[in-house]
């Protein structure tokens, strides 16, 4: 456990036995299942920030940095062209899995109405 690894590095000598480490190694399994059991959509909801946070990290920003690195003035050749599809299907893959999370949460049902929310929403704005 790489959090159990990193609190037991902290502690000081005095503190690092073996019965410190069996009740600290504990007390974090009893904590995780105390937050299984409080939060019954844990699972989802962590499905719903790795939709959007890992895609962005791990495919979109590097990416976009690769490019802003090798210099901005690169014509459109074969390279540029794989990056910008790798970013588009990033960006999809990232729509469908916020959506996919975001329907196992229950807060859209379906399509229709992630659309008609969009259209309320726009509408409220523009009578305000």
């Amino acid at each position: 456990m790489p959090i159990a690894n990193a609190i037991e590095s902290r502690l000081p000598r005095y503190y690092n036995s073996k019965l410190i480490c069996i009740f600290l190694r504990t007390l974090l399994l009893v904590s995780t299942i105390i937050v299984a059991l409080v939060f019954p959509f844990f699972g989802i909801l962590m499905a719903l920030v790795g939709a959007i946070l890992s895609i962005t990290v791990s495919i979109i920003l590097p990416c976009l940095c690769y490019l802003k690195i090798s210099g901005g003035d690169r014509k459109w050749g074969f390279e540029v062209l794989i990056i910008v599809i790798m970013m588009i299907n990033a960006v999809s893959i990232g729509v469908i899995g916020t959506y996919v999370s975001l329907k196992d949460i229950g807060v859209i049902k379906n399509l229709e109405d992630l659309i008609s929310f969009s259209k309320a929403r726009t509408c409220n704005k523009t009578n305000d």
